[in-house]
């Protein structure tokens, strides 16, 4: 490959505050295997208004373009800088927390050479920090070719291992401005709209999952229930207003719920849990209509009910009182909802019995086989295990000095 034709890849990392994590994962940038090869790279840090040291941390790295912003305009606002700046053939993005492996751009930027009509190109990343060592996404689940009811459902691209056109990103519009995070998901939807996407299996990066993190300190403030379905509305506005597309949508805001669901549980906020399960079953009745759903509810409904048992003081009424919002919320869904109902209530009994049980549990042991015996009633079932006959034996053989769980 001669000079004039090796490609110029513009890698732009937004960046605010990171001044301790950049160097990372500019490193891992300039270390890239194949660079005057196979590819050229031009690599653009946009400072999103830092008021640590990240200036001079990219001082350090001759030849990387440092823009930075007059004001925190956010990572959506600081990704639109970086592309109106950069003149490469094609965009790749990293994050100021992340890493790339150093063979990320010499095994995507050939592929897309030799293969122009794959448009936009993803691989896979090693999580690191909560996970570490896992792939995602899985290979036999990652979608490629025309993927956009695929993405409705999951997001399956991250933009670290994300290779494109930079004419793509030109032709779907900037980043939405008004997104503090998952803007890339946004834009992977548009994308997904408009080309197609591949998926190339093999790790490429290290994407690094911490509680201080962007996505997960987002996820820690109220608002966060609001952004993934304005993203996903945004998304469905694109197809055509027809019954055709009825299913596509109802497997969408399913997907929603359900995902909404999951990170709201990382955060241990009841609240904002169970006013998310409540509003969403409320408002979308028709979930409960969804045998897939219910193994989302369950872990949920669970979580918050244990939580009400271990910090009410009357834990079996905390419990039949929030039980009585869920019924009423998915009543009317037909029979097989009122059968996945009492299955999901005896085992949020079961549940709740076993954390009561635990050492240092606040409450007393009547409460225990209490709730273990409502576990029975509804799936009797549950008398074939021997834990059952434990928790239900309790009270009879508690010293009467012992008021609390051992």
């Amino acid at each position: 490959m001669t000079l004039q034709t090796k490609p110029l890849v513009s890698v732009i990392i937004p960046t605010h505050n990171r001044a301790a994590l950049l160097p990372e994962a500019l490193h891992s940038v300039v270390a890239q295997e194949g660079t005057g090869e196979l590819f050229e790279m031009e690599v653009i840090v946009v400072d999103d208004a830092s008021t640590d040291a990240s200036p001079a941390v990219v001082r350090r790295y001759p030849g990387v373009r440092y823009i930075r912003l007059a004001t925190n305009r956010g990572v959506s606002a600081a990704r639109n800088a970086g592309l109106r700046a950069s003149t490469g053939q094609y965009v790749a993005w990293l994050d100021d927390d992340d890493l790339w492996l150093p063979h990320r751009l010499q095994a995507h930027v050939p592929v897309l050479e030799a293969n122009p009509a794959l448009g936009v190109l993803y691989g896979q990343y090693i999580i690191g920090g909560e996970g570490e060592g896992n792939l995602w996404p899985e290979a036999h689940e990652a979608p490629s070719g025309a993927v956009f009811h695929a993405f409705l459902r999951e997001q399956f691209i991250q933009f670290n291992v994300c290779l494109a056109p930079r004419a793509v990103f030109q032709l779907v519009g900037d980043f939405d401005e008004t997104l503090r995070t998952q803007e890339d998901y946004d834009m992977s939807l548009r994308l997904a709209f408009h080309f197609p996407v591949t998926f190339l299996p093999g790790a490429v990066a290290i994407q690094r999952f911490s509680k201080q993190g962007r996505w997960f300190s987002h996820l820690m403030r109220p608002g966060y229930e609001q952004s993934l379905p304005y993203i996903i509305e945004k998304a469905l506005a694109m197809l055509p207003q027809t019954a055709d597309y009825a299913e596509v949508r109802r497997q969408a805001w399913a997907s929603v719920f359900s995902r909404v669901a999951r990170g709201l549980g990382r955060t241990g906020d009841v609240e904002r849990m169970q006013s998310h399960l409540l509003t969403s079953l409320q408002h979308n009745p028709w979930l409960a209509t969804e045998p897939w759903v219910w193994r989302v509810l369950q872990p949920v409904v669970c979580q918050v009910a244990c939580t009400l048992a271990l910090t009410s003081h009357a834990p079996v009424a905390a419990v039949r009182e929030f039980w009585a919002a869920v019924r009423a919320a998915t009543a009317g869904s037909g029979l097989q909802a009122h059968i996945r109902r009492q299955q999901l209530l005896a085992h949020v009994w079961e549940e709740v019995s076993l954390a009561l049980g635990r050492p240092g549990a606040p409450q007393t042991r009547r409460p225990t086989a209490l709730a273990m015996l409502f576990a029975v009633l509804h799936n009797p079932m549950k008398l074939r295990h021997k834990v059952t006959w434990q928790r239900l034996a309790q009270p009879l053989f508690a010293s009467p000095r012992q008021t609390r769980r051992t």
